[in-house]
């Protein structure tokens, strides 16, 4: 092999080499910006199952989903609207903490009801909670407590 055919040897090697590399970093690159494979932490899910509709328009056993916080009123900015003039426009809210699903009165002039008692400070919830707000009740549904979030 003369010198000249091994210096054509080294320098296709060498651009072979240099686009290995230039792959191997493109390839990094790509999968740095992929969204992640691994599953998001399972958030518990919860809903209201309606029981009494009152005026509201919702269907009895209509299931109402929860979010991590969920405020109930008569303010179109609720997550859950009720149309019962007994109800606050920001009366009450539930949500997630310390592991666990909360419900809370925000000084509503009516009250909320949980289990046929007043409450008067923030209470933990659990599956088949009622929760009364003026003329509508409800029914607590949570994955965590083993019933299901949704109408049984």
């Amino acid at each position: 092999m003369s010198p000249l055919e091994a210096y054509g040897v080294l320098r296709i090697s060498l651009a072979v080499a240099l686009y290995a590399v230039f792959g191997a970093l493109l390839w990094l690159w790509w999968r740095s910006t992929r969204p992640s494979r691994q599953t998001a932490p399972r958030v518990a899910s919860a809903a209201l199952i309606v029981l009494a509709p009152g005026p509201t328009g919702f269907a009895s056993e209509q299931s109402l989903p929860v979010g991590a916080v969920c405020t109930l009123g008569r303010a179109p900015t609720a997550d859950i609207v009720l149309t019962d003039e007994g109800a606050s426009l920001e009366h009450a809210v539930i949500h997630r903490r310390e592991g666990l699903w909360w419900i809370e009165d925000l000084g509503s002039k009516n009250g909320t009801w949980l289990n046929q008692q007043l409450l008067d400070r923030a209470s933990p919830l659990r599956a088949g909670d009622m929760i009364a707000i003026a003329g509508v009740s409800f029914r607590f549904a949570s994955t965590e407590d083993g019933a299901p979030a949704g109408p049984s």
